[in-house]
């Protein structure tokens, strides 16, 4: 599984909760948002190579869990910590940046 995805696993508001996803979601429906929270499933997933989708994924766990939700992040099928994914999406950061210099050299 090359994925990272989260998952709530126990809340207070449903409505907050699928408010916080919705803006990571737009293209999801509050009813789908609602039955994925309820099936368990993940509410947000994307590549393992997309730092802008982990970087959402980050967002929302950090607003869910500001809130009182439990939620779980995993990569690559197991619990990963905020803090790697944050590592990871700045090593990304780095390297586009080092590609950009890169190109701007050789187009010089």
């Amino acid at each position: 599984m090359d994925e990272v995805v989260l998952v709530i696993k126990e809340y207070a508001s449903l409505a907050k909760v699928i408010n916080a996803i919705g803006k990571f979601s737009p293209e999801k429906s509050m009813a789908e948002i609602k039955e994925i929270i309820e099936k368990g499933d993940p509410v947000l997933a994307c590549s393992y190579t997309d730092g802008n989708g982990i970087g959402n994924i980050i967002k929302c766990y950090k607003e869910l869990i500001a809130e009182g939700t439990s939620a779980e992040i995993y990569e690559h099928g197991r619990i990963c910590e905020q803090q790697l994914l944050e590592n990871l999406v700045k090593t990304y950061g780095d390297i586009n940046a080092d590609i950009e210099e890169i190109i701007n050299e050789e187009e010089s």
